[in-house]
This record gives structure tokens, C-alpha cells and sequence, in this order.
């Protein structure tokens, strides 16, 4: 009789053990697999980190509804226990629904939770269709970390005889030799994207002398999604890192490249063919290319949107739609406050639809490149008209019309020449 308390002797000891760190035992017993899943989207993070992205993935034949509560817990002393919230954390009561064979995502912030993080073995716990569910992680030396957020160092921190086999342990992407874990990388790359998450691919051409590399970056922002494409050619000879920002992906079933046109409608697709990604085998990854395609008609038709123009400062949008004269401008703030409005150039400019939008330097002036052969004006026949646009004033501050392309200085001046 004696013999069969040690059991529940050493369970009171680790309840007490983990109680004395005011840490509840946990009362779940989550399905980690299945049909229905989440699952963060790296295996091992720092203990800096600041927030977890985390997949739900749906393969059942029927859709899946969830709120945006989530729970966290840890393995200490032989039992999960849970991670309390700091006070006066409250949910919002929104009810979202995933579709069958879909995939979605939320995000964890750390910073909510009254716990300092340590090495060791953690879950995230949320309930879908009134199923708890958990993903399993760990905290411990690894890439992805407060600085590194997707398991990158930035390109300015890399030695200038950085190599392609530190390359390859860094888990760099060499679209020339493609390798099943790069095929992979890039999965889960464009997974992470169609999901809403933020990621990260790094890619790499081994050239005569050094390696050229390219970092495209993903981000939500301002309800949007912001390419952000930033080429590292120092170790070939060239000026070293610049940078670009995009509005999206655009493919026409071979090709994906980084775009602010989102659409092919157009004669004219004004596009940069990603660097070097381009020159991957999409040879039987087919689903990449729809899911892309995909997810761009599906922003067109939700926004309305033809075309998305990020400002050098990342900080502001345009936008426009099927409406000629149309554009929208949203803002992000300092103070993490955000604006948005729809607007339309004067209808008395002799110029008739925004075919094209430039940003100067300083982030405070577009000017709209523009149809004119739809006037009425016989003398803007066969030209092109150029609308500057300051932000700040939300006003047209000048125009005029040209048979000539711009050009761009050094110093981010924008020249049309007489």
C-alpha cells in the first residue's frame, strides 16, 4: 500500500515545485497532428525573440473556425505548465473561418506574456472548432533571434570573404543548384507570405570573384504586403547593398518577379524580375506558381487594386485601382497610428489616366506618370504627362507635359527634359 503513494508523492512535489514559481499546471491535452495542425514557423528560436509567427494548416475536408485568443506553455519538471499574461491583457472577439485545404496564420507577441524566457521547451495552445490544439517549439541557441527575426544576420554584418559554404550552413539558397532543402526553403517561404507572415529568403550566385547576394524581405504593413529586395553585389566588384521596395508578386506561370503592377492586363507590365529568382527550376512545383497567382488575383479582386508604390522611407502607399484618375494613399506614423484615403487627380489636367507612379528621395512627393491621349487637348497628343503630388499638403504642386522620359540624378532629383 505504501508503495503506490511515491507516485502521487512526486507529482505533489513537481505541482508544488512549479506552483512556488506561480506557474498553474496545465489541464490540456492538445492534438499536435492531424489533418488539422498549427505549427510555429521555426523549430528553435532565441530567447530574445520577440514574437512567433505560427501556421494553422487545414487538410480536413471541412473549414475550421477559430477566435484570437491563444495560450502558452512550458515543460518544467515533467509537467506542461501555463505562462501567465501580464494584467490587463483583453482579446478582441473576432470569429475567423478557414477554408478546407487552407492556410492561415496569427502571431504570438512575447511581450504580453509576465515570464522571463530561458532555454528549454515551450507550446503554443489554441482552440479551433472547440479542439485545443498545440505547437511545439524550443528556446535555445538558433539563428532566429531579436536581431535576426528570420534566421538571417543583415547583409552589412557579413565578413567580406564570406564564402558559399558559410552560405550553405546559413541556409542561403543557390538557385543554380537547387538542393531539396532549398526547394524547401522556398515552400515554405511562399507559404509563409500567402499566410500573412512575416519572411525572409536570402539567395546567392557564385560568381569568378565572390558570391552576389539578395535578400528579399516580406512584411504586412499597413494592411499590405511590402517586398522589400535588398542586393548585395560588394564581394563582385560593384557599390555594395541597395535596396528597392515592392508592391507584390507577379508571375505569368513561368516567371515570378517582384512587381508594383499587380496585374498582366496591361501592354506594359513594369516589373523587376527577382534577382536570381528568376533562374529557379519551378519545374514541378507548379502549386507555387498558382498559389502566387492565386493570391495576387485575390488582392486585385478584394481592393481593387492594379498597382502598389511603396515610398523609399517604406512608410507611405499608393495604390491604384481601375478608375483612370484614381489613387488611394495610405500612411503609417511614427506613433504607430495609420491613415488611409482615396483621391483622384483634378479632372481639369490635361492628362487622363495614371499609367505609373515615381517617388522622389525624401518620401514627400509622388509624380504620377499619365496617359494624354484620352484628352480632349490636341496639343498633349503624342505626350506624356507628368503630375507632382506632395503628400503633405495632399494637393497637385505641378505639371506638365513632355514627349521626352525622365530621368533620375544622384542626388534622387527627378529631370524631364524641356
Amino acid at each position: 500500500m505504501k508503495r503506490r503513494c511515491f507516485p502521487f508523492l512526486l507529482i505533489l512535489v513537481l505541482l508544488v515545485l512549479n506552483a512556488c514559481d506561480g506557474l498553474v499546471p496545465s489541464t490540456h491535452i492538445p492534438v499536435t497532428s492531424g489533418d488539422v495542425a498549427i505549427e510555429t514557423q521555426f523549430s528553435v528560436y532565441s530567447c530574445d525573440i520577440e514574437q512567433i509567427n505560427v501556421f494553422i494548416r487545414n487538410n480536413s475536408p471541412a473549414s475550421v473556425e477559430y477566435g484570437a485568443e491563444w495560450e502558452m506553455e512550458t515543460y518544467r519538471n515533467g509537467v506542461w505548465v501555463k505562462i501567465p499574461f501580464v494584467e490587463n491583457v483583453a482579446w478582441i472577439q473576432p470569429l475567423y473561418s478557414l477554408g478546407a485545404g487552407g492556410t492561415s496564420s496569427f502571431t504570438v507577441h512575447l511581450g504580453i506574456l509576465d515570464y522571463a524566457f530561458s532555454d528549454g521547451e515551450y507550446r503554443i495552445v489554441k482552440e479551433l472548432n472547440d479542439t485545443v490544439y498545440a505547437a511545439e517549439f524550443s528556446m535555445g541557441q538558433s539563428r532566429v533571434s531579436a536581431d535576426s527575426p528570420y534566421g538571417f544576420s543583415a547583409l552589412e554584418q557579413l565578413p567580406e570573404d564570406y564564402t558559399a559554404e558559410q552560405a550553405a550552413e546559413d541556409g542561403v539558397i543557390f538557385p543554380d543548384a537547387l538542393t531539396e532543402e532549398g526547394i524547401a526553403a522556398l515552400d515554405d517561404f511562399f507559404a509563409a507570405v500567402s499566410a500573412g507572415m512575416r519572411a525572409q529568403i536570402r539567395l546567392a550566385r557564385v560568381e569568378e570573384n565572390g558570391l552576389y547576394l539578395v535578400d528579399i524581405i516580406a512584411e504586412r504593413v499597413l494592411s499590405s504586403l511590402q517586398l522589400i529586395c535588398r542586393i548585395d553585389d560588394s564581394r563582385i566588384g560593384g557599390e555594395g547593398i541597395s535596396e528597392q521596395v515592392y508592391g507584390g508578386f507577379w508571375t505569368d506561370g513561368e516567371v515570378i518577379a517582384l512587381s508594383n503592377r499587380l496585374t498582366a492586363d496591361d501592354e506594359e507590365v513594369d516589373f523587376v524580375e527577382a534577382p536570381l529568382l528568376q533562374a529557379c527550376s519551378w519545374q514541378g512545383r507548379a502549386e507555387v506558381i498558382e498559389s502566387i497567382a492565386a493570391a495576387c488575383k485575390a488582392n486585385r479582386e478584394w481592393s481593387n487594386r492594379t498597382a502598389a508604390y511603396w515610398s523609399p522611407d517604406r512608410m507611405k502607399l499608393i495604390t491604384l485601382t481601375q478608375t483612370p484618375m484614381e489613387f488611394g494613399l495610405s500612411q503609417l506614423y511614427a506613433d504607430g497610428g495609420e491613415s488611409g484615403s482615396l483621391l483622384s487627380l483634378p479632372t481639369d489636367l490635361p492628362v487622363c489616366a495614371i499609367r505609373d507612379v515615381v517617388w522622389t528621395a525624401d518620401s514627400e512627393t509622388v509624380m504620377f506618370i499619365c496617359a494624354t491621349d484620352c484628352c480632349d487637348d490636341e496639343t498633349a497628343a503624342g505626350m506624356t504627362g507628368y503630375v507632382f503630388y506632395s503628400i503633405g499638403e495632399h494637393q497637385v504642386t505641378g505639371y506638365t507635359v513632355s514627349p521626352y522620359g525622365y530621368t533620375i540624378t544622384d542626388d534622387g532629383k527627378i529631370v524631364i527634359p524641356e
